[in-house]
């Protein structure tokens, strides 16, 4: 009885051996199967990549290497409208640089040629002209009264593959708004870059600037008083207007004259030197240990660490000094 009992258990573990070997053996044999891959003549792609699922039709008994398979990327979308034809050749090189474990098991059938029509979008021409406005407002706006922005020229709409648009734009300059001011708007498409686009504008910007009350001669230097607040469209000068807080703070003086009304722009200033010719300077008169203070005047313009030739107002004599201070010049005595 006993050895009956062990004969079947040695029959059911051979029995069990056997059912997973052929198991195991149907398994790998299915995988080794070939797919076949039927070429379609013709294919209209929505999206921005051409896969091998979008021009071929798979089959076979093998899920998952048919779901891997489908989604090869093989070329770029044609643009919306456009068309490319592939080879049958040529996709078959594709597919076996991206998946060469495949290299023996594909079948391939079907047309020698697939003609690839990309069916996507269109992005008005107004969606790309209002973003890049929008930037050129945001960078802007803030620094002028008013801010106006027209199209120059005709902005076609684009033909873009399917899925979500995200348009980009950014100025082409931070410069102050002249007459030409312009942005890139980049289009991307599911988060990838597509096409860059320029958009180009004339430009009016209106804000207070300060004008002049009268003639003003060049080697001037200014102060608040001398001008009034105009609002202006600065687009239709070359430079930035000056602020009423440069005057102040950089000692500016013209270089040019600057007729009644006319805004005070970047052009037309320099930065004041420490001593200017013709200026009233204090004389620091040094001997040893001891400093006397003189009255004198600059005969030049000269900067802090300069010399410069200062002639006393009484005797009329002239005397070399260093410029070491706005005003303020020192002469050592031996």
């Amino acid at each position: 009885m006993m050895r009956v009992a062990a004969r079947e258990a040695r029959d059911f573990v051979v029995a069990g051996t056997l059912g997973a070997l052929l198991a195991f053996l149907a398994t790998n044999h299915v995988h080794a199967q070939p797919l076949t891959v039927e070429l379609r003549a013709a294919a209209e792609v929505p999206g921005a990549r051409v896969t091998l699922g979008d021009v071929a039709d798979i089959t076979g008994n093998a899920g998952a290497r048919q779901r891997r398979l489908a989604a090869l990327i093989i070329a770029d979308t044609p643009r919306m409208g456009y068309s490319k034809t592939f080879s049958r050749q040529g996709i078959e090189r594709q597919v076996q640089r991206l998946s060469p474990e495949h290299r023996g098991q594909l079948r391939w059938s079907g047309a020698a040629r697939v003609t690839v029509r990309g069916k996507g979008q269109r992005v008005e021409s107004s969606e790309v002209v209002d973003a890049a406005a929008l930037a050129l407002a945001r960078l802007h706006a803030e620094h002028y009264k008013s801010l106006e922005l027209r199209p120059i020229g005709e902005h076609a709409s684009l033909d873009v593959p399917a899925g979500k648009v995200d348009l980009r734009a950014r100025p082409l300059s931070v410069d102050p708004v002249s007459r030409r001011v312009g942005a890139r708007v980049e289009v991307r498409i599911d988060g990838h870059p597509y096409r860059t686009v320029p958009v180009w504008f004339e430009g009016k910007a209106l804000r207070p600037v300060m004008t002049a009350r009268q003639l003003r001669q060049p080697g001037d230097v200014l102060r608040t008083d001398d001008f009034q607040w105009s609002t202006l469209d600065i687009a239709a000068y070359t430079t930035a207007p000056v602020l009423a807080e440069d005057l102040m703070v950089q000692r500016l003086r013209l270089k040019r004259p600057l007729a009644a009304g006319e805004p005070l722009l970047r052009e037309h200033v320099e930065e004041r030197p420490a001593v200017a010719r013709h200026d009233h300077v204090k004389v620091a008169l040094a001997q040893g240990g001891i400093v006397v203070e003189a009255a004198g005047i600059a005969l030049a313009d000269a900067r802090v660490g300069e010399a410069v030739s200062i002639r006393n107002p009484d005797s009329s004599e002239h005397y070399a000094a260093l410029v070491v201070a706005p005003g303020v010049v020192r002469v050592d005595l031996r």
